[in-house]
């Protein structure tokens, strides 16, 4: 008799974004439109930060970071190996084989956290403000 076994999920890891930072941010303003996702904050150095986030399948906002073994809780970063990216996919909102990254944006000073699934991130802003 043949025997399948389910799969084991590979586990997720964090590689840092270091084009910008979001230690001791403000909160952030978040707008969506379009399946564009922009956040906008100032940070540590009272530099204005703009992020846009384009061609945007899912975000999700927590007022309380969670717990994650291995995520910074005062930076950027995107989750490769994403179980939230599977699982869009399994369920139709991404397309196996499209450019789909999943991003975690943590700020420390509110201990709050961003998630994004995008098909990239631009930093379209970092100016003095």
């Amino acid at each position: 008799m043949l025997r399948l076994t389910p799969a084991t999920p590979s586990p997720e890891r964090y590689q840092r974004l270091d084009a910008f930072s979001t230690a001791d941010a403000s909160t952030p303003e978040i707008t969506y439109r379009l399946g564009d996702l922009r956040v906008a904050f100032t940070d540590w150095r009272g530099r204005r930060v703009e992020l846009s986030f384009r061609r945007t399948v899912a975000f999700r906002w927590q007022d309380e970071s969670p717990v994650l073994p291995d995520a910074r809780y005062d930076a950027a970063q995107e989750v490769i190996g994403s179980r939230w990216v599977e699982d869009l996919t399994l369920h139709g909102a991404v397309l196996p084989g499209a450019a789909a990254r999943h991003f975690l944006v943590c700020f420390n000073a509110s201990g709050a956290a961003l998630e994004v699934v995008a098909e990239r991130i631009e930093v379209t802003g970092c100016a003095p403000g």
